[in-house]
Order: structure tokens, then sequence, then C-alpha cells
């Protein structure tokens, strides 16, 4: 299975309303993805944070996704520097 399929995957899992253990392992397949630095898991990662009003944590991640080509990472990174 493809990084970013495994990822995909494991946000899904923990999406829907799954039983625990499917959860854990989706939450075990994302922790996974943000380790080996996939570009998507950590732009999720950064969006989860800037759910939570966390902007320099979102920015941290945003920024490692953006340095590997990943557009949406880029726009949000752009986005946080032009309001600091």
């Amino acid at each position: 299975m493809n990084n970013v399929l495994q990822s995909v995957l494991a946000l899904v899992m923990l999406a829907v309303g799954c039983s625990k253990e499917q959860e854990d392992e989706g939450y075990e397949q994302f922790k996974a993805a943000v380790e080996r630095g996939d570009p998507e898991a950590l732009t999720e990662l950064g969006m989860g944070w800037l759910e939570r009003g966390d902007l320099p944590e979102a920015a941290h991640y945003f920024g490692e996704a953006a340095e590997q080509g990943h557009e949406k990472a880029r726009v949000m990174i752009e986005h946080y520097n032009k309001n600091k």
C-alpha cells in the first residue's frame, strides 16, 4: 500500500465511528504516516492543531508538508506567515 493511501485509510478509520480496536489501528497508521513524514498526514495534523487554535504547532506541520510540495500546506503556511 502506498504512503498516501495508507494515510487516507487511517484518517477514514478515525472519522467513521469504528470500533475502539479499529480506531486504535487507524491512529497507529496515521501516527506512522506522520513519523514517515507523509505530507498528507502532516497537513491533516496541522489542520487538527489549527482547529484547536494552536497556530504555531499547525504552522510547524504545514511547513514540513509544504517543504515536500504539498499545495494545501503551502497555502496554509503562506496565510500563517502573512498574519503573524
